[in-house]
């Protein structure tokens, strides 16, 4: 009787344990084969370059400083797409020095116009904005007030320029070279047009400061008379033909209107011949 109950007891126990052991093995075995996360380790991990990725995907850098993660909006930056002069190739003759030697660099002429071909670009840190400023010297050096009276046409170009028209903070002009400063505008012998920014933005107190003159007009005078430097008109002129006159545009205006009468931002008819 006794030995029944025990081949009893144990047909009941054994396939519990047998229960128990294969449930062990499973869980166990799922454990080990469960995948591990893969961790790749990059570059300077470990080294004083090392940066730490918080939840947010933002990233601190050495100095506790944050940085946007991959999701962050980035600003759009200013993207200037202009074809090459169809010119490119064509000879030209660069003005190396300022001489009041007459050239032909700018060859390119269609039906008695004569196309010069130009590049904008910026030195240093400014504040003017550089699309505005594109659009407001693209506007002065085709307005029929000014050197398109002379037979020229003036079309902006990514390469193959005749003329770098730039617009420059003031200390990037310093001692650049003999004729230019960090106070004014100036006109190098390399095929520069260099506009000061803090002039652009605000002219000078004898013109805008006064009241003399508005800042477009102001604009277009700096921009016409350091264009009219290049075309050939090396030398300022210094007095109006008559007391009280309108200025010529190859007067320093910036500094004081002499013995004119009138600030005039536009080459008068006499000045409208050039040497290119």
């Amino acid at each position: 009787m006794e030995k029944n109950r025990k081949r009893a007891w144990l047909w009941v126990v054994t396939p519990i344990l047998f229960l128990v052991i294969g449930a062990g093995v499973f869980f166990g075995l799922r454990h080990f084969l469960k995948e591990k996360p893969n961790v790749r380790m990059e570059p300077g991990i470990g080294d004083s370059s090392k940066v730490d990725e918080n939840l947010d995907g933002n990233t601190t850098e050495e100095d506790g400083s944050e940085t946007s993660g991959g999701d962050a909006e980035e600003k759009p930056s200013v993207k200037i797409e202009l074809e090459p002069s169809p010119f490119n190739d064509s000879p030209k003759s660069a003005n190396g020095t300022i001489s009041s030697t007459t050239y032909n660099a700018v060859a390119h002429e269609i039906d008695g116009v004569k196309y010069v071909y130009y590049k904008t670009a910026v030195w240093g840190t400014v504040e003017a904005d550089f699309n505005d400023f594109r659009v407001k010297v693209a506007e002065t050096l085709n307005d029929a007030r000014g050197w398109a009276r002379a037979g020229l046409r003036f079309v902006e170009v990514s390469e193959g320029q005749d003329l770098n028209i730039i617009l420059s903070d003031p200390a990037s002009l310093d001692g650049y070279n003999g004729y230019c400063s960090n106070s004014l505008s100036c006109t190098s012998g390399y095929n520069e047009v260099i506009i000061n920014d803090v002039r652009w933005r605000q002219g000078t107190d004898v013109t805008t400061g006064s009241g003399a003159m508005n800042i477009r007009d102001y604009q277009h005078m700096v921009v016409n008379h350091e264009v009219g430097h290049w075309l050939g008109h090396y030398q300022h002129i210094d007095t109006c033909a008559e007391n009280g006159g309108v200025a010529p545009i190859m007067l320093q205006q910036s500094t004081g209107l002499r013995n004119c009468g009138t600030f005039n931002p536009w080459p008068l008819d006499d000045e409208l011949w050039i040497l290119r």
